[in-house]
This record gives C-alpha cells, sequence and structure tokens, in this order.
C-alpha cells in the first residue's frame, strides 16, 4: 500500500458522552499505539485500559475514564509509538516478496510521519542561528524563572494593593463616623446655643420688667422726699427753731429748721454714681442721665 503524508495524531475533548474515538493514520498492531489523557488543569498521563480496533486506514480507540464516557475539560491524544526496529532480512539470490519490502517501506514511512508529527510540536532553531538548543533551553528556564519571580511579586504587590484597599476603606469608614459624630455634636451645640439666646431673651425682657419697678420705686421714693422735705420745711418755718444743742461754734444743732436745711440741700444736689435717693447702685448697674437705673442687655 502506499503511505500518503497524513497525520500522526489524533485529539479529542471530552463531553461526558463519547468513549470511542477513531484516528486516521496506520499501524500494524496496538502496542505501535500511545493513549494520554490531559486533565483540565493541564497534567498529562498514560490512558490506562483502552483498547483499540485496527484497519486498513486507522482504527478506534475505546476508553473509558474511571468507568466512564471522558468528562468534559478532559482531553485524549491519540499518537502513533513505532518501536523504530528493522526486521525483514533480504538474502542475496533469493525471491524478494514485494509485499515484504511494501511494508518494510510503510513501517519506515509511518515511523518518519511519527517524527514529522513530534518535530512539528518541538521549538526548532532557525537555519542561521549559532545557538544551540542547550543555550535556548537555558534562555527559556531563564524567562521562565524570571515571568515567575515577577509573577511573585506581582502577586505580593497585588496583596499590598487590597491591603491598603482595606485600610484605607476602614479609615473612610472611620472619617465617615468622626463626621457624623461631629455633625452630631455641632447640632447639639446649635441647639444648646438656640436654648441660650432664648435664656438670654427671657433674662433681658425679666431685668427690664424688674428695672421698670426699681426705677418706678425711685420715682416714688424722689416724690415722698420732695413731699417730705417741703412739708418739714413749712413746719421749720411757721414752727420755733428750738436747738437741742450747740456746736462749739454756738450754732444750733438738731434743731427742726437744721434738719430741714440739712434734707434740702441733700435733696437738692445731684446723685452720686454709687447712690440714688436711699437706695444703693449694685455691681452691673449703672445711671443713665443722673436719673433712672440702667444694665448692660445680653446680646451673644
Amino acid at each position: 500500500m502506499t503511505m500518503p503524508r497524513g497525520v500522526s495524531r489524533a485529539i479529542y475533548v471530552g463531553n461526558g458522552q463519547a468513549a470511542d474515538f477513531p484516528f486516521l493514520f496506520k499501524v500494524w498492531d496496538a502496542d505501535q499505539l500511545s493513549v494520554l489523557i490531559t486533565a483540565p488543569d493541564g497534567t498529562s498521563s498514560p490512558a490506562q485500559g483502552w483498547t483499540a480496533e485496527l484497519d486498513e486506514s486507522g482504527g478506534t480507540v475505546r476508553y473509558l475514564h474511571q468507568g466512564q464516557p471522558l468528562p468534559s475539560g478532559w482531553k485524549l491524544a491519540i499518537i502513533r509509538n513505532m518501536p523504530f526496529t528493522q526486521e525483514v532480512n533480504l538474502i542475496s539470490g533469493s525471491r524478494f516478496d514485494p509485499e515484504v519490502i511494501e511494508t518494510a517501506l510503510d513501517v519506515a514511512t509511518a515511523e518518519r510521519q511519527q517524527l514529522l508529527e513530534r518535530l512539528g510540536r518541538a521549538v526548532v532553531l532557525d537555519a542561521a542561528s549559532e545557538q544551540t538548543p542547550q543555550e535556548l533551553l537555558a534562555e527559556i528556564r531563564n524567562a521562565r524563572d524570571t515571568s515567575t519571580f515577577s509573577a511573585t511579586n506581582a502577586a505580593a504587590s497585588a496583596n499590598a494593593a487590597n491591603d491598603s484597599a482595606r485600610a484605607g476603606a476602614q479609615s473612610a469608614s472611620l472619617a465617615t463616623e468622626q463626621r457624623e459624630a461631629a455633625c452630631l455634636c455641632a447640632q447639639e451645640a446649635k441647639a444648646a446655643r438656640d436654648v441660650a439666646l432664648l435664656q438670654t431673651e427671657t433674662v433681658n425682657t425679666l431685668m427690664a420688667t424688674e428695672l421698670g419697678k426699681v426705677n418706678a420705686l425711685l420715682a416714688a421714693n424722689r416724690t415722698d422726699q420732695q413731699a417730705a422735705i417741703t412739708a418739714a420745711r413749712a413746719w421749720s418755718e411757721k414752727a420755733a427753731d428750738v436747738p437741742v444743742e450747740y456746736d462749739a461754734e454756738g450754732q444750733a444743732l438738731y434743731s427742726a429748721r437744721h434738719w430741714a436745711e440739712h434734707a434740702q440741700k441733700i435733696a437738692i444736689e445731684p446723685p452720686t454714681p454709687e447712690r440714688r435717693g436711699a437706695i444703693r447702685v449694685g455691681s452691673g448697674l449703672h445711671l443713665e442721665n443722673q436719673d433712672m437705673l440702667a444694665a448692660d442687655v445680653a446680646t451673644s
């Protein structure tokens, strides 16, 4: 038979239903096949318990994964696994069976196709490259280690960023609580201020009322004083001025006229800031126009 160039590998993805997997490349024995399974995490391993039925163009592999069809997410690969041996012995001077020679050529071609398929999955240097495969492998490993290190640092940075974000969120939450507490304190302070202003207005009103009463008493007191002085003066002018006692210079003391003149003198003189008539001015009060008592009014 002829061996047209073809694939030497068949790949299937599990769906939880299929258990038969055909392949379209020639092998002469099931031992010339290799079946691999790949887990969802990318780990590959040889499949166990598979069987194969062969035909002229390939065949079919039957495989059950732990007694069940291959699950979703798993992969199955069927590849050639030729022994790379040459068992045809041609003796000079004897007849050569064309089928034996053709089969040997087919086996050799299958081996080359297997190598070609595997080579197609290999990393190949450029034809003009002066680098050895070992040097390329070292570069790949260094790049892998560097990327792993970078990934580790990136993960650490991401963790640090997450920690910072959490700390920032906690700080923001604390700031919000403090702001709300400050707003509450401000509201309480405003309420206290409003109460204080209301109390101040009440005190001012009460003080104005009481000052009005005091000034009314003072006015009445002045009227009484003036009436008493006028009556005393009139009485002293009509009555005999009989001294009770005399001073060292012979002036009359303690007579009715003496007291009337003294009272009139006091009434005529302007009152001092400390005394208004018969009432002493207390702390926080003052005289206005030498006539009325007044006090400072609370404004704040």
